[in-house]
């Protein structure tokens, strides 16, 4: 059976999610790294109390800008350039960011609604990324 062509608005609501989510975690991130207490972002270090493997934001902070931001960033453009394999990228990015908002649960003692934004968002790039692969791509 012959694959369609992917409706263009696929590839550039992935790139979209994936430099909106890529530029809040560069802020975040460097937020953290900078001031390791999460004053900065109106968060207090008790809510890495009692189960996290850490007193401050800054390993989280790292990898946060690293992983999310930076990482993301770079699979926004390998999508936007139609890189190789881009759509496993996309695919597995939100891998990443489911990944990391059930780690970061467990971690933290309080829900905040932004668990959910980050987690749907890592859900809908994994969709997104399935679907560009399904319509257009072979990985």
């Amino acid at each position: 059976m012959k694959k369609q062509p992917m409706p263009k608005g696929v590839r550039i609501t992935a790139i979209l999610l994936l430099a909106v989510v890529s530029l809040n975690a560069l802020a975040a991130g460097y937020s953290f790294i900078t001031d390791p207490s999460g004053n900065g972002l109106g968060i207090s270090t008790a809510y890495l109390e009692p189960s996290a493997p850490f007193d401050t934001y800054f390993i989280p902070g790292l990898v946060l800008f690293c992983v999310i931001g930076i990482w993301g960033a770079a699979v926004a453009v390998m999508a936007f350039t139609q890189s190789r394999h881009y759509s496993f990228l996309v695919f597995a990015q939100g891998c990443i960011l489911v990944v990391w908002i059930v780690i970061q649960l467990l971690m933290v003692t309080i829900f905040h609604p932004l668990h959910l934004v980050i987690g749907l968002s890592g859900l809908a790039l994994m969709l997104l990324g399935w679907l560009i692969n399904d319509k257009h791509l072979s990985w």
